[in-house]
């Protein structure tokens, strides 16, 4: 589990760790939704303290790696910046 790795090391080195991990963080978050829509609860929003880092197109590209979710469902997202 990806907090249980950013827990480990932020308990070693201070909170500024964190920030570090932000785009794993991110990157798990969105393969564990459960349809792709959901990512609207997330964007643009601090995320745990954290500010979002992924850009619109990355994310697309993260959610694109689910099998399960269909690139026309992915490509609606009204995701601005």
């Amino acid at each position: 589990d990806v907090r249980t790795v950013i827990a480990w090391f932020t308990a070693r080195c201070g909170r500024e760790v964190r920030d570090t991990f932000g785009r794993l963080s991110q990157f798990a978050l969105l393969l564990n939704l459960d349809r792709p829509a959901d990512v609207m609860d997330f964007w643009g929003v601090k995320v745990n303290g954290m500010v979002w880092q992924l850009t619109a197109d990355e994310l697309r590209k993260v959610m694109a790696l689910r099998d399960d979710f269909k690139p026309d469902e992915i490509q609606r997202l009204a995701l601005t910046t």
